[in-house]
């Protein structure tokens, strides 16, 4: 590896450090239907909030409130998860490379 490559690869790793820092303070909010479930995590999917309705909770059933729970935590990891692969690939150009993040 030259130089030059050196370089270039140093500045990629300094770009993504700073792009997971950057997605560690984004918050991505995400509510169910009706809004009985609300899920705050952050662009390296860690869960920072779950809010529950407590109308829901006293009218619901148990089996339906964890589906919802499930059902919304999968939609902001999704999220998450798309935040995360769109902010990499302004760094790494669409190259899939294995280990990050």
């Amino acid at each position: 590896m030259d130089t030059s490559q050196m370089k270039q690869a140093m500045e990629m790793v300094s770009k993504m450090k700073k792009i997971q820092k950057e997605l560690e303070k984004t918050d991505i909010d995400v509510e169910s239907g009706k809004g009985e479930v609300k899920v705050i995590i952050n662009g390296v999917q860690k869960v920072k909030e779950i809010k529950l309705d407590p109308e829901y909770l006293a009218n619901a059933k148990p089996q339906d409130i964890e589906k919802t729970i499930v059902k919304t935590l999968n939609s902001a990891i999704e999220k998450s998860q798309k935040l995360q692969s769109d902010q990499l690939k302004s760094v790494t150009g669409g190259m899939n490379i294995p280990g990050l993040f």
